[in-house]
């Protein structure tokens, strides 16, 4: 294996570079660090505070020039009451120049009249506004009162000041000035402000009424809780990519105007701010990447030398961590790591050893807990056993029930180079004997005791077994053996991983019996169901039974699976169970059926699917039962079904019951010879019976009666099959 890169991808070499480089880097580092956090906090710090000021004094100069725009609106308004007209005042010495630059409109606003306009555009002037008491009681004292309005095309709000001109006999006269925004916001000279800095005015409603940004709406959104905060007027935002001081002044409008208060708030960029410090903080990095590779180029080699063991072990132990258990480290340092590599790879071979075991382990359990099948359960024990326990020769034999000496052996010889093989053995009395004594386990062949020779025929070289019997209540159900090399090193592990293996082995064997045990106590039910429905009349004894042989014999001749043919046996022996609902007179009788009495026979197969439908056992039996009368050219009963729409099972059923009935002696005649009825029934290949089952039937009859020639045209019988059919089968 080569050196793993990069060096420094392990924790221990990291640690050493690190060292180095704190005692290099950390004392010039913290000071700069320190000495540059120090300047950029103070220099944001006071920043933050002349933009505070700067509000301060902005708002104040804002508020300032609304009191020189009232004082201008008030001295018009003090001229009218005096008696000169609006014209003459406005021409006044005092007022001539500063009404044209501060107003962009003035109106008088007479109620129920259209405004008069004095000065500015005469289009888009405004009615007049609703008055409510508490502005008229404003405006009377006198008082000014200050209005927003905003523009379809803009951001910012028009302002416009009222005073009420109080004149004998006359209504309501209301003098309106909108003010020239550049004299209000201080823009008509040039900002009062650097043209780092900018400025929106906000209403209570955080309405826009003046904004230096074009759009300010991200700014409303994040500066919402900054002037939430009351006991705060300096925060910061980000916008665009970009940090910004932000600092608020409230203006107090409203004893005044008569309005809500405003709010001056000033934005200036954090980078612009600390732009002092910005050649400090360029060349900083270069001095700490100067120092960093020096330190790094005088730690390098010996981190090199000493980690690539390190890497290597690390790595193992990933692989280690993936279930790859072959992995080997190969370390030649001469030092610790050599000896720790060598301990790694003993540790991984054991580990593979280990974990092989486990997984082969848990194989068996689940074979031997999932299958209900003795010999599947043995095949399965035996082969991966041989595996799991490094034995030469490994055995099991399986008892006999009913003959207790007896016993299949299933067992694997490595030697042999084979692989599972079967044979039939015999045990002594006391070689069982021997193993009722020690029900855990038993050395055979050691410490004076017999090795059976029933255990020694597979290898003749092995003197001494390890056995576990495997119980069943008091019957020795089976022995699990291992013999020949690798036995002897059988410790007490192995013991107890053997003995496990035998005691889950007794649960499947347990289960497989109980299965069999209960199979053929439903088969026996059935059965019994079958007989007492031919013992309903002396002629039908024994139908259902020859029937079921029969057409379990055409089915394992069309290979129908396991499943399907237990579901032909259980239908074929009940398949008249609805006979029961038929009486006896009927069945028995010798003359010909009226029409009455050959529709009550037709029923029974009707009666047979009612009578088994409750049982959930036999719900897989009721189409067979319900259709062993169809035919497959449609001409049967009760549904008069067709083809393949009838069930594979009714269709071999059918034949292989009709068969029976016409070979059977009946009241009313004569069983017919057997070579007739084959003939009678092969006429009827592919009208009434289906051709591929007529096929297996024929090479069945014939296995079973011998091979016949062929006697289709000169059958001996001409019965008509259709009246066959109609006598009850």
């Amino acid at each position: 294996m080569g050196l793993p890169a990069p060096i420094f991808s392990n924790t221990l070499a990291r640690r050493i570079f690190i060292l180095f480089l704190v005692c290099a880097l950390v004392p010039f580092g913290g000071i700069s660090i320190f000495a540059y956090r120090h300047v950029t906090t103070q220099l944001a710090e006071q920043s933050s505070e002349r933009l505070r000021q700067s509000a301060k004094t902005h708002s104040l100069s804002i508020y300032e020039r609304l009191l020189s725009l009232e004082a201008d609106l008030g001295m018009l308004v003090s001229l009218v009451e005096m008696g000169i007209p609006l014209q003459e005042a406005l021409t006044h010495a005092e007022l001539d120049d500063r009404i044209l630059t501060r107003f962009s409109r003035l109106a008088v606003i007479t109620e129920g009249r259209k405004p008069e306009v004095l000065v500015g555009s005469e289009t888009n002037v405004p009615a007049g506004p609703s008055l409510t008491p508490s502005v008229l009681l404003h405006l009377r004292r006198p008082g000014t009162w200050l209005t927003t309005s905003r523009p379809s095309s803009s951001w910012e709000r028009e302002i416009t000041l009222f005073r009420i001109i109080q004149t004998e006999g006359l209504a309501h006269q209301l003098l309106a000035g909108t003010v020239q925004t550049d004299f209000l916001w201080g823009q008509e000279q040039g900002s009062l402000l650097n043209g780092q800095i900018s400025v929106v005015v906000l209403d209570e409603a955080s309405r826009v009424l003046f904004s230096t940004l074009s759009d300010p709406t991200e700014v409303l959104r994040q500066v919402a809780p900054v002037l939430a905060n009351s006991h705060s007027s300096k925060a910061e935002i980000g916008m665009d990519g970009e940090r910004f001081l932000i600092a608020h002044w409230s203006l107090f409008t409203k004893p005044r105007f008569h309005t809500q208060s405003w709010t001056v708030l000033l934005l200036e960029s954090r980078k612009l701010v600390l732009a002092p410090v910005a050649s400090f903080r360029a060349v900083f990095p270069f001095a700490v990447l100067a120092t960093f590779w020096v330190v790094l180029l005088l730690s390098i080699r010996a981190i090199r030398h000493r980690m690539a063991p390190l890497e290597l072990l690390k790595a193992a132990t990933r692989h280690i961590a993936e279930e790859r258990f072959n992995w080997r480290v190969d370390v030649r340092s001469g030092d610790e790591f050599e000896d720790l590599a060598h301990s790694f790879n003993e540790m991984a071979e054991r580990l593979q050893g280990q974990f092989s075991a486990l997984a082969t382990r848990a194989e068996i359990d689940r074979a031997i807990l999932s299958s209900l099948n003795a010999q599947d359960v043995a095949s399965t024990v035996v082969s991966r056993a041989s595996e799991l326990f490094a034995c030469e020769v490994v055995m099991l034999a399986l008892f006999y029930r009913k003959q207790p000496t007896e016993a299949q052996l299933v067992f694997r010889s490595l030697s042999s180079g084979h692989g599972i093989a079967e044979r039939d053995i015999s045990f002594e009395a006391q070689d069982l004997e021997q193993l009722r004594k020690h029900p855990e386990y038993a050395w055979l062949g050691r410490d004076n005791s017999h090795l059976p020779p029933a255990l020694s025929i597979v290898s003749n070289a092995a003197s001494e077994a390890i056995a576990f019997p495997v119980l069943l209540g008091e019957r020795l159900a089976a022995v699990l053996a291992f013999s020949g090399d690798g036995c002897s090193s059988f410790n007490q592990n192995r013991i107890a991983s053997a003995r496990q293996m035998a005691d889950q082995l007794a649960v499947a064997l347990a289960n497989a019996e109980l299965v069999e045990e209960l199979h053929q106590l439903n088969l026996g039910t059935i059965e019994a169901f079958a007989r007492a429905v031919d013992a309903k009349s002396p002629w039908t004894a024994g139908h259902s039974e020859r029937v079921t042989v029969l057409a379990l014999g055409i089915g394992e001749n069309l290979g129908l699976d396991p499943s399907e043919l237990d579901s032909l046996h259980r239908g074929a022996l009940l398949h008249d169970i609805g006979k029961l609902g038929v009486s006896a007179s009927i069945l028995d009788k010798a003359a010909d059926l009226t029409v009455d009495e050959w529709q009550s026979i037709k029923a029974h197969s009707a009666i047979g699917v009612r009578i088994l439908e409750p049982i959930p056992a036999f719900h897989d039996i009721l189409t067979t039962v319900g259709q062993h009368h169809e035919r497959y050219d449609g001409s049967g009963y009760p549904d008069h079904l067709v083809g393949d729409a009838i069930d594979i099972k009714a269709r071999i059923l059918s034949v292989a019951d009709v068969y029976d009935a016409m070979t059977s002696h009946r009241p009313y005649r004569q069983g017919l010879h057997e070579e007739s009825v084959v003939d009678l029934i092969v006429k009827d290949s592919g009208k009434k019976y289906d051709p591929d089952v007529i096929q297996a039937f024929v090479r069945v009859v014939t296995s079973q009666q011998g091979a016949f020639s062929e006697r289709h045209e000169d059958s001996a019988q001409q019965v008509s099959l259709e009246t066959e059919e109609g006598a009850p089968s």
